[in-house]
């Protein structure tokens, strides 16, 4: 079985095991979507909320609390919530029990199915953060609300829990398509500009993987933000001096591109995740289709504009060796992505 993550969710399912081939993976999935979920998590309180979305049915799971310490025990937990979303669509434990051999173990890959992923974000955006329960791992209540909502699914409007039911009756037989060799599109942007590196490195100045932000007393809260922040003032500084010399930029569009990129790594990515800008590869989504359109944008030529500035503070970081060219042709696709839907919002 299949979970794919977007990347930002990637640490959450780390003590799982990867596939060894994502293009052959996401072709499979694509092949038999029953078996294949799309993930991602927002937080409440400082707690991370995972959200499940089955690809074929949008049968969905949400699994309150997952931190570092239960995370080892992910794979029994998401089985446990998979059995229960089948359950509130009134399937029989006989057929819930074929559907995982069927499916066979959990496998990391990566988000690939747009659609999917955007029902994700709607769930996230529009629906959950009000309705959690703190006291229970598994949200059964929200689930079964799911259940009997309408999504669209390609040119029509469906229920989980009718497809669902729909899906357990069919034979499903796990197919493999052939892999097709995937070209590499991604030309590297060159700058006659030499960045100066001034800053630490993020590594240096982030939490640790283990250390889970909810554990953390105010003070330790307070001194890891600052510490991270100092650090992103630098690099600001140099983003700055890359606009203006690099890219040859006018005074009023360089002030521009700092404000809204530090409007991202000071405000948005310190708020709740105490991260550091490596985090773009990450949280942007979020950022641009929902926290800085309802937050911040006066209109829909500002989010736009934040974009731009997005896109140009993500080629800084790239030119810096910061990210890779994969993780940059990534972040300049989401940013699309993500301004278009939070037009929606402005």
């Amino acid at each position: 079985m299949f979970i794919n993550p977007t990347k930002k969710a990637l640490s959450i399912f780390n003590q799982l095991p990867a596939v060894e081939n994502i293009p052959q993976a996401q072709k499979i999935a694509a092949a038999n979507p029953f078996f294949s979920w799309h993930a991602n998590y927002f937080n409440v309180d400082r707690k991370k909320v995972v959200v499940l979305v089955n690809d074929l049915t949008y049968a969905t799971v949400v699994l309150y609390d997952i931190n570092a310490k239960n995370k080892k025990n992910l794979a029994e937990i998401m089985t446990e919530g998979i059995r229960v979303a089948f359950k509130l669509a009134g399937i029989p434990p006989v057929k819930i029990d074929k559907y995982f051999q069927e499916a066979g173990d959990f496998e990391i890959s990566t988000g690939f199915n747009r659609q999917v992923s955007g029902v994700v974000t709607l769930m996230i955006q529009d629906r959950f953060p009000r309705t959690i329960n703190s006291e229970s791992r598994v949200q059964r209540v929200l689930m079964q609300s799911v259940q009997s909502q309408f999504f669209k699914h390609g040119q029509e409007h469906i229920f989980p829990k009718d497809e669902l039911q729909k899906a357990i009756k069919e034979r499903i037989v796990m197919v493999t398509p052939p892999l097709e060799t995937e070209k590499d599109t991604t030309q590297k942007e060159t700058s006659t500009y030499q960045i100066k590196k001034t800053w630490a490195p993020f590594q240096e100045v982030a939490l640790p993987e283990d250390v889970d932000i909810s554990d953390l007393s105010s003070a330790a809260y307070d001194k890891a933000g600052d510490k991270i922040e100092k650090n992103n003032e630098l690099v600001l500084a140099e983003f700055e001096n890359y606009l203006r010399e690099g890219e040859q930029l006018s005074e009023k569009i360089i002030t521009r591109h700092v404000d809204r990129a530090k409007w991202f790594i000071n405000e948005y990515l310190m708020f709740d995740f105490l991260e550091t800008p490596l985090a773009i590869t990450q949280e942007l989504d979020m950022f641009l289709a929902d926290w800085y359109p309802r937050k911040a944008a006066s209109s829909q030529a500002d989010l736009r504009a934040a974009g731009s500035a997005l896109k140009k503070f993500a080629n800084f970081l790239y030119l810096a060796d910061e990210i890779s060219k994969e993780e940059l042709a990534d972040i300049k696709e989401t940013i699309k992505d993500s301004v278009e839907y939070g037009m929606g919002f402005v």
